[in-house]
């Protein structure tokens, strides 16, 4: 009786702190997509990336709005079918978590193969070094921040559209790679359209002025992108590892209150 109390009303608090969290995002997301100077500004930055990301935002917050709302007003209301919907996809997504985990691990090296076929497709469709399109932001920014150049190594890029047409500009005249493939004396350098040279510890050094290729004044030596992001995750793997644990500790949690308020409701227990 006391438990069912207990569980009763942490499963109120934690899903009306998240009916809350669902309702600002949602008010976030319609506010810049309705907002008079929103649709300037996605029309400015052409991002196909950021455009997606403003409906990204729509989407989760009406997904937690919903799922809280059935948590909150089922155990508040005293609703079987709520709290059973709630259960159900409180439930789906738990079982989803683990599967992609499963799978995520069962076949790595398939999942390595296509995140790497991905990549190499995207810089492919790579503009140029000052593009503004979501491709050409995403590699330069890419580039500096995980200090890394191309898929593999700083080879991919011969191949790439960009670097086989001479019509493109360059800052360094017949470049093999991006300047951004350039070590930066700052990684918290973010492009977006506009390079300063000034930021990269030695561009001619970097393109093989007395050093040969790949060269410590390359970003990460020249090392491939899939590499360095491997290497940031394992790196931040426990802080990751912890947020993942932390996230399904804290769903079975709601799932087992939501099955105690439930099963109190079939004893005809007040739980009040």
């Amino acid at each position: 009786m006391g438990f069912a109390l207990v569980a009763k009303s942490l499963l109120m608090l934690f899903n009306c702190i998240f009916f809350l969290v669902g309702g600002a995002l949602l008010a976030v997301g319609f506010y810049i997509l309705f907002s008079p100077y929103s649709f300037d500004i996605l029309s400015v930055l052409d991002n196909g990336i950021i455009q997606a990301g403003v409906y990204a935002i729509i989407a989760i917050g009406a997904f937690v709005f919903i799922l809280a709302a059935l948590g909150l007003f089922g155990a508040c209301c005293k609703s079987k079918i709520l709290l059973g919907l709630y259960l159900i996809i409180l439930f789906v997504i738990i079982a989803a978590q683990v599967a992609v985990c499963a799978v995520v691990y069962a076949y790595s090296g398939q999942v390595n193969a296509f995140v790497t076929s991905q990549l190499q497709e995207t810089l492919d469709d790579y503009e140029a070094e000052n593009g503004t399109d979501s491709y050409s932001v995403g590699w330069n920014s890419m580039q500096i921040f995980f200090e890394c150049c191309g898929t593999n190594n700083y080879t991919d890029w011969a191949s790439t559209t960009w670097g086989g047409d001479s019509s493109i500009f360059k800052y360094e005249s017949g470049a093999a790679y991006p300047i951004t493939c350039c070590a930066v004396q700052d990684t918290t350098v973010v492009l977006s359209g506009s390079i300063n040279e000034a930021a990269f510890t030695d561009v001619a050094k970097c393109y093989g002025d007395g050093e040969s290729v790949p060269n410590s004044y390359m970003a990460g030596t020249g090392e491939g992108c899939y590499d360095s992001f491997q290497d940031y995750i394992i790196s931040n793997s426990v802080l990751i590892g912890g947020v993942g644990i932390g996230l399904a500790a804290f769903e079975i949690l709601l799932f087992i209150f939501a099955l105690i308020v439930c099963f109190t409701m079939e004893k005809d227990e007040d739980v009040v």
